[in-house]
Formats: structure tokens, C-alpha cells, sequence
């Protein structure tokens, strides 16, 4: 699938943690770039789970570092994961289109680029 695919996919899909939340959002956009979904390495159930695996590794930022590495020192760019913060909670969102795409309980959201407090620049294969 392209991220235009994966984005109309995920339109109106109804929100649930471990298969329709932001993790699970951006691993599917990693995948339709890279082949891999780095999400498929989580399983947790329920919003108490998934908040048990960040707590663990520290926060968010420490739980996607332990996947796709340290975050890079740049502004972010295309096909790049990115973290933002709505106000009240962190949230994964990919890079696509010169805008931040976020899976939140109330769908898909777009943000302008100067939201993201950390970025993660994927390997990506070879073209």
C-alpha cells in the first residue's frame, strides 16, 4: 500500500489500543515505506497496556528510540516518524505531504510540521 492508501484506509476507522492507535498508525506508514511494520514488534492490549510498555522504557520518545533509534536533530521531512504533543499527551505521527499525520481517538488530525518535538529518520531500502 502507498501512505495515501494506508491514510484512506485508516479514515473512519474506529480508535482502539493495539490495533487502531498511533503506534499501530505509524507502523503501518513505516511499512508501506520500508516493507517492515516496526509497530508488529509491540503487542499490548488495551490503553493500560500500552501505557505499562511506555512507562518501561522511560516515555514515548524512549519506546520508538528503542526501534527505529535516536531521534535525529533535524526538521522533519518526508516518510519521517514524529513525535507531537496535542496538549495534554505525546503522539506518534509520520511525515507525508509537508504535513504531520496523527492517529488520536478522534481520527486522523494533521499538523503543521513545527509541531513535532522529535523525529526519526527511517532506513529506508534502496529504490
Amino acid at each position: 500500500m502507498t501512505i495515501a492508501q494506508v491514510i484512506e484506509h485508516w479514515q473512519g476507522l474506529p480508535f482502539e489500543w493495539g490495533t487502531l492507535d498511533c503506534c499501530q498508525f505509524v507502523g503501518s506508514c513505516i511499512e508501506s515505506v520500508t516493507g517492515e511494520n516496526a509497530a508488529e514488534f509491540y503487542d499490548y492490549d488495551g490503553e493500560a497496556e500500552a501505557q505499562a510498555l511506555i512507562e518501561e522504557a522511560g516515555d514515548l520518545v524512549a519506546l520508538v528510540s528503542q526501534t527505529l533509534g535516536d531521534p535525529v536533530e533535524r526538521a522533519p521531512q518526508e516518510n519521517d516518524v514524529v513525535l507531537v504533543n496535542d496538549g495534554s499527551q505525546d503522539i506518534l505521527g509520520f511525515v507525508w505531504a509537508g504535513r504531520v499525520i496523527s492517529r488520536t481517538k478522534g481520527g486522523l488530525v494533521d499538523w503543521p510540521l513545527d509541531r513535532a518535538r522529535n523525529v526519526w529518520c527511517l532506513k529506508l531500502p534502496p529504490q
